[in-house]
């Protein structure tokens, strides 16, 4: 495989560090380009995108099921084993792990400086990494979109449809597996 295929799949592993095992996060929500990559590869289906546009935007309208074989074809391309992070991995990473500085939202206690709300969407997403970092240099963990986590049916860090208070790092929520919407994506993990 060519490393131009592996850089369209994830662009950048972020490593959260103090974790108990090693433990790599990807710098941002999986987005339409990467997903679309797993389509086109797996004649998967591609999910719509509301008229919002694809390309860097976080992909939405996907469930859990479609993220864990997003996951599976993306191990078999890598060879490493790639997976949706668990909730207490998720919000890890998103409080800034060991560099923790102990914020309200993944990388500040003012929402807009780190993510897509309700405030400031325009009702809708927007391409991922535009905001600022968390600690360890993870963008979008508040806001844009939520992210399942584990296979659980739960989601993380709010959306471009919520308030200060469903943004929070803090918050979770809970869905059903099966659910597809225009406010839940997801973000891939690989331990090791």
């Amino acid at each position: 495989m060519s490393n131009s295929t592996e850089e369209t799949i994830v662009p950048t592993w972020i490593a959260a560090e103090g974790w108990s095992a090693p433990l790599y996060i990807a710098s941002t929500p999986v987005t339409f380009d990467q997903y679309d990559l797993f389509c086109e590869k797996t004649g998967a289906r591609k999910p719509g995108d509301h008229g919002w546009g694809r390309g860097a935007r976080p992909v939405i309208n996907v469930n859990v099921a479609d993220a864990v074989a997003y996951c599976q074809w993306h191990s078999n391309e890598t060879g490493t084993l790639i997976r949706l992070p668990e909730e207490n991995e998720w919000e890890y990473a998103a409080k800034g792990g060991s560099k923790s500085m102990g914020y309200e939202y993944s990388g500040s206690n003012v929402l807009d400086e780190v993510g897509w709300y309700i405030d400031n969407s325009l009702g809708k997403t927007h391409p991922v990494g535009q905001k600022k970092a968390n600690e360890l240099g993870i963008y979008d963990m508040s806001g844009n979109v939520f992210e399942w986590c584990g296979t659980s049916g739960a989601f993380r860090g709010g959306s471009w449809g919520r308030g200060n208070l469903g943004c929070r790092v803090s918050r979770r929520y809970d869905g059903r597996q099966d659910e597809r919407n225009n406010s839940c994506g997801f973000r891939v993990l690989k331990q090791g």
